[in-house]
């Protein structure tokens, strides 16, 4: 995965790290929302057998997406933590 890094001439650490943990907790909205949508076997019986197996194993795999969207950009902010971290002991030894 390949990390921002924090200089002088880019985005302020601070500015980062809200950005995704904005966009993180939207993902998170974004899963209760997936989660407690109506998925039912009645909704897809009439299409044949197997609607309902297919039907799931695609709402498994959304589920997934989001799950790997939501675990990416927290790790970026952890990055993003730690590179701060990292400068301000430095500035500190200074």
């Amino acid at each position: 995965m390949r990390f921002p890094t924090l200089h002088l001439n880019g985005t302020s650490s601070e500015t980062l790290l809200t950005g995704y943990l904005e966009a993180r907790a939207a993902v998170v909205v974004a899963q209760a929302a997936l989660r407690s949508m109506e998925f039912n076997a009645r909704d897809y019986y009439p299409q044949g057998p197997d609607a309902w197996r297919e039907a799931s194993n695609e709402a498994s795999l959304r589920y997934q997406k989001l799950d790997d969207v939501a675990n990416d950009l927290l790790v970026i902010a952890e990055e993003v933590q730690r590179q701060a971290e990292e400068r301000n002991e430095r500035k500190a030894g200074r």
